[in-house]
């Protein structure tokens, strides 16, 4: 007797439904009976969800077979763009959407600005703005944890980091809420979530164009500087619109991860009081705990892609021009490849968790977010004492981005 996977269908394709507690058991279900699975629901049309670790790994890895040219979400239209919309897209320019051999030729030139040594570099002026932070809101003895802690410091870190003036980082966390935020009613535009994400899209593209490409030929004194004199060893010209995409993708991924596992890895803190204690009392596996609260969080949900060409995983042959949507938040509680996944343990090891991918395509801010992360939880553990909810957090509805909107807590210090 085949099983009626109808609800875990419609569900997958409702920002609603995979804001709500059934979410995870859905995926659950799939991962067992059917983990590469043909999901016809509500969507603009039908799609494959990967649920399985290894089946995620199989096509984040492959990006010759599953092509991320139309970006790293799944899209809220089947419109096949003209050449002019991709532009405005960002596809062709942000690493995130370029296929290989083109990839590593676009992502290139930012590498040695995210490579470990580099984001080192800046460990001592992550502190320093944890220690802001901690200390506008310890007096309180309550605050909202996500716009006061979690938006504010990748909002502080990441637009410093780009040279962008204080009073226009308000905007910036806005604008970049609107792009990650259009299925949100609490965003939407004309309740249109395709309009909405090109409204903020644009307005923060425009943006950081005109940011960056105004650094072309001055003294690089931040980020926005050096991407904006790079010298691209092939000769290839960079662009005005490289540029300003380039900048955007760094807005975009410097503020959401970050802001999500703050949010929701403190949440599971107060929820798992002992693992709380744990990096109080031992705050030397703050590395290990990032990973733990990375893998237990997922703020990715998901990964997309789309087949290049027919190909079997596990099991099952996608066909060429098939979309494919890796759930990973399903693969980094897959017991086949984490012991015990429904447990929060901080100092698991080894934690080969996907929640900045995997594959030519892996986040490049990566060691940027795990030392701003580390700096934070270190503090949250050793300086918020008897940390509780104040009230239930408001859930973010969206198919693709795990997060908050409001979390009221109180502590002691």
């Amino acid at each position: 007797m085949m099983n009626d996977f109808s609800w875990i269908d419609s569900g997958l394709t409702s920002a609603e439904f995979c804001s709500s507690d059934r979410f995870l058991e859905a995926l659950s279900i799939l991962r067992m009976q059917d983990p590469v699975h043909w999901t016809a629901g509500s969507t603009v049309r039908p799609f494959w969800s990967v649920t399985s670790y290894a089946g995620c790994r199989a096509v984040l890895d492959n990006a010759e077979a599953f092509s991320s040219r139309r970006g790293g979400f799944m899209p809220l239209n089947d419109d096949i763009p003209s050449p002019e919309q991709e532009r405005m897209m960002g596809i062709g320019f942000i690493p995130t959407h370029v296929d290989p051999p083109e990839h590593m030729r676009v992502r290139k030139p930012l590498s040695p600005y995210f490579s470990p040594s580099a984001a080192a570099r800046y460990r001592e002026a992550i502190e320093a703005v944890v220690s802001s932070i901690m200390d506008s809101i310890k007096p309180k003895g309550a605050c909202d944890l996500v716009s006061d802690v979690a938006q504010e410091l990748p909002a502080r870190f990441i637009c410093s980091l780009l040279g962008v003036p204080e009073e226009d980082q308000p905007r910036i966390a806005h604008l970049t809420r609107g792009v990650m935020s259009a299925e949100d009613p609490e965003y939407q535009i004309d309740n249109d979530p395709v309009k909405t994400r090109k409204h903020y899209q644009g307005e923060l593209f425009r943006y950081a164009a005109k940011h960056t490409v105004s650094r072309r030929g001055q003294p690089a004194s931040d980020l926005a500087g050096l991407i904006a004199n790079t010298d691209v060893a092939t000769g290839d010209p960079i662009t005005d619109t490289h540029l300003g995409w380039w900048t955007f993708a760094l807005f975009v991924g410097g503020l959401e991860t970050t802001r999500s596992v703050i949010s929701l890895g403190t949440k599971a803190l107060i929820e798992w009081p002992e693992q709380m204690e744990m990096l109080r009392r031992n705050p030397q596996i703050a590395p290990l705990a990032v990973e733990e609260l990375l893998r237990w969080v997922s703020p990715s949900r998901q990964k997309f892609r789309i087949a290049t060409r027919d190909i079997e995983v596990e099991g099952k042959t996608i066909k060429a021009g098939d979309w494919v949507v890796c759930w990973l938040s399903s693969a980094n509680r897959d017991p086949l490849a984490f012991h015990e996944p429904e447990r929060l343990q901080l100092d698991r090891k080894p934690n080969a968790h996907l929640s900045f991918g995997s594959g030519e395509h892996r986040c490049m801010g990566q060691n940027f977010a795990r030392l701003e992360l580390q700096a934070m939880f270190r503090a949250i553990s050793a300086e918020l004492g008897d940390l509780e909810l104040a009230a239930e957090p408001v859930v973010e509805p969206s198919t693709f981005a795990n997060s908050v909107a409001r979390m009221p807590v109180r502590f002691r210090v």
